[in-house]
This record gives structure tokens, C-alpha cells and sequence, in this order.
């Protein structure tokens, strides 16, 4: 299954959090629920199959269902995160929010639902991502779903769902892509895969084809 498909109604949340951490290794695992890891401040490492990311501030990753991935943080370099777990579900449940209007008006949506498997696996919040996060992980923290909602609670938990949503396709489908962590990525493999040897800043960049002053940008800017 995939969040992207016409069919799905609604979704359940089964985790969220926000968090400051300072050193963390989480085993690889896989899910039924989609994730979303957000950096707030400082940087990760995420390993999604054999592929390896790194995120940097206002960068996400999202995980469709039963994607194998692992988190990790170095001691050296701390990260804080916001995280919301949530599994899509065909049919509306007292337990549940309806995303049916959402995914019937947003055109970012159904452009994932034409092409899921152009998506991209990692994106820039290029617009409101973090602050939407921000508002429902605060509402699920001060209102914890399992405790039981009014009705009011649970209409602000779905009007905060799918402003969420809508930002995340949003990104999902926009130009602005990390291409610079990208690079800083490959950059930061090679120093890794080459550290015995006498390396040299025009050397790592000529090997993953920038020039250098475009290196040392991205270092100054990113880390």
C-alpha cells in the first residue's frame, strides 16, 4: 500500500514526537505506518534501504509504508527532530481522520497519486512543513489522541492533518530540491572512503564534479 492512492480517507496516527538528541542509533526497521522525519536543527543520517541520506536543517524524509530504515545521530553532532507516524486506512474510523476532501482538491496530491514512483525520498520544506508539524505534534502532546477527543479536539486534529499534508505534497512536487546536500553528501563519503590518504579540498570536489569554491560553501553553509 501507499499514502498516494485515490482510495485512501483517512489516517490514523500511531507515534509523534518532537525531539532534541545528542547521540542516537536506531536499529533498521520497517512499518506498516508512513513517517516523516523533519531537522529542525542540526543534522542526521538516514539509511533508507541501502541508500544512505544525510538531513540538514528544514530538510525531511519521508518513508511510505514498509520501507526498511535506520536513524542515526553521532555524539558529536546533535539533531533535533520532529517525527509524526501515521498509517492511511480505506475507510473512516472513530479512531481516525478523513483526508478525503484534501486529497479530492490538492492537486499536489493527486500529481503523487499519477506518478508515485517519481516522488522523491528526500525534500526541502520550501514552504510550511515545520510549522504545521509543530502545530499537530503540539495538539497531540497537550491532547493525547488515546486519552479521547470532544469533537472539537478531533475537527482541529484533522484541519491540522491536512494543512500538514498539503505542505508535504507541496514539497514533495517542488523544484526546490536539496541538491546541495546532495553534493556535500558525496563529498562527505569520499573524505570518509579516503581518510588514510593526503586529501586535498580541490581533489574531493573534482571527484564529485563541483568545482571547490562551490565546496567550501556548502561546508561554511551547512555545517
Amino acid at each position: 500500500m501507499t499514502l498516494f492512492t485515490p482510495q485512501q480517507e483517512s489516517v490514523r496516527i500511531t507515534a509523534f514526537y518532537a525531539i532534541s538528541l545528542r547521540e542516537f542509533s536506531m536499529a533498521p526497521h520497517h512499518h506498516e505506518a508512513c513517517e516523516i522525519m523533519l531537522v529542525t536543527k542540526g543534522h542526521c543520517q538516514v539509511l533508507v534501504g541501502e541508500t544512505e541520506v544525510e538531513l540538514h536543517p528544514n530538510e525531511f524524509v519521508f518513508l511510505d509504508q514498509n520501507i526498511r530504515h535506520q536513524l542515526t545521530i553521532k555524539e558529536t553532532e546533535p539533531c533535533n527532530l520532529l517525527n509524526l507516524e501515521f498509517l492511511p486506512t480505506p475507510n473512516l474510523a472513530s479512531d481516525s481522520l478523513s483526508i478525503r476532501r484534501a486529497t479530492e482538491v490538492s492537486e499536489s496530491f493527486q500529481q503523487l497519486c499519477r506518478q508515485p514512483e517519481k516522488y522523491p525520498l528526500v525534500a526541502k520544506d520550501s514552504r510550511s512543513l515545520s510549522s504545521s508539524l509543530k502545530a499537530l505534534i503540539h495538539l497531540l502532546t497537550t491532547y493525547p489522541p488515546q486519552a479521547g477527543w470532544d469533537e472539537e479536539t478531533a475537527y482541529t486534529g484533522e484541519l491540522l492533518f491536512n494543512r500538514m499534508l498539503l505542505e508535504l505534497c507541496h514539497c514533495l512536487n517542488s523544484d526546490e530540491k536539496p541538491q546541495g546536500s546532495q553534493h556535500l553528501n558525496a563529498a562527505l563519503k569520499y573524505i570518509r572512503e579516503h581518510l588514510t590518504g593526503n586529501l586535498r579540498v580541490q581533489q574531493i570536489a573534482e571527484a564529485i564534479g563541483i568545482n571547490k569554491s562551490y565546496l567550501h560553501l556548502l561546508f561554511s553553509k551547512q555545517l
